[in-house]
């Protein structure tokens, strides 16, 4: 029985370490300039997908992982098992800095394309085509790789940051839902958006929402 509960204790040490050092190895090589050691000149956001898939099915097994040591040791034991909740914690917080580094990128992307734009025919703009087109790249990127609650949820975070940065931009231009020639192209602006991203299957994003815009520019 002592043989038993040393092994189990053992064994829970070793998963610890192993959880640990597998998140933070992985989020040092994309969060940080590990990957740059490696000579990988680049990370995509294809790589960044991949890791996020990988921490959340982690996050979803250490609860399971955790209980099975439980059923094993006596209870006096488990405070053994807190580590487990620590690593979960860190886990999920590099989890979520994932998911906002890739809002991040396309966060710049868009703002890069917006800050050139500007309210006059013929639309759609080549500033919005562009986006567009960032936004399809990341979506062909990520397809395979996440499941559909995790593409609506980046996807909703991306087109908050379009909105964001184009009220921005029609502020700075002092533009307003007035019914003017300029809120026309905006809202034609827009319509192209709304229509363009229309046929991306699981995103919940990119609808009438968009028009959210005029929100604070009235």
């Amino acid at each position: 029985c002592v043989c038993v509960c040393v092994c189990v204790c053992v064994c829970v040490c070793v998963e610890q370490f192993l959880l640990q050092f597998f998140n933070e190895q992985t989020c040092g090589l994309v969060l940080g300039a590990g990957a740059m050691k490696l000579q990988l000149k680049t990370i995509t956001s294809r790589h960044l997908g991949l890791v996020s898939r990988c921490l959340h099915a982690i996050i979803l097994l250490i609860p399971d992982v955790k209980k099975l040591f439980e059923q094993k040791m006596a209870p006096q034991q488990y405070p053994l098992l807190q580590p487990f909740d620590i690593v979960l914690m860190d886990f999920c917080v590099h989890y979520k800095q994932i998911h906002e580094k890739l809002v991040d990128i396309m966060g710049d992307l868009i703002k890069r394309q917006l800050v050139k734009w500007e309210a006059k025919y013929p639309t759609p703009s080549s500033s919005m085509s562009a986006i567009v087109k960032h936004i399809l790249k990341l979506y062909e990127a990520l397809l395979d790789i996440l499941p559909s609650d995790q593409l609506s949820d980046l996807f909703r975070g991306v087109e908050q940051r379009f909105k964001e940065h184009f009220r921005a931009q029609l502020a700075l231009q002092g533009i307003t839902n007035n019914g003017s020639t300029q809120h026309g192209i905006v809202n034609s602006e827009l319509q192209h958006f709304r229509t363009a991203l229309s046929s991306l299957d699981n995103v919940n994003a990119f609808g009438n929402s968009l028009f959210d815009v005029w929100s604070t520019n009235r």
